[in-house]
């Protein structure tokens, strides 16, 4: 069975959560974890080789999407899912060294 991933977030839902993240609300950052999934996925399909598997390469870059959500800064690092990318990326490229 194929494991479906959530439908993205609107702007105002994900300002929403990042609102109640910033006031220490866990249950808002597993939130944005889950409905970002898809940016990891995404991206580790690109590093699929005969050394990587998509399961390892997902969970890597989602220590990547935890680190970008961990850092965000609205006023530094412009819209969320740039900031996800950039991170994963720097994870899943650390990991394939």
């Amino acid at each position: 069975m194929m494991y479906e991933l959530p439908e993205r977030l609107s702007e105002s839902e994900e300002r929403d959560l990042l609102d109640a993240y910033y006031l220490g609300d866990a249950h808002a950052k597993d939130e944005l974890i889950t409905h970002n999934l898809y940016l990891v996925v995404l991206r580790a399909k690109e590093y699929v080789d005969e050394m990587h598997s998509i399961e390892d390469l997902v969970q890597v870059g989602t220590v990547g999407l935890i680190e970008a959500i961990d850092s965000y800064d609205r006023k530094e690092h412009g819209p969320l899912h740039a900031h996800i990318v950039l991170c994963v990326e720097k994870e899943l490229k650390r990991y394939i060294k």
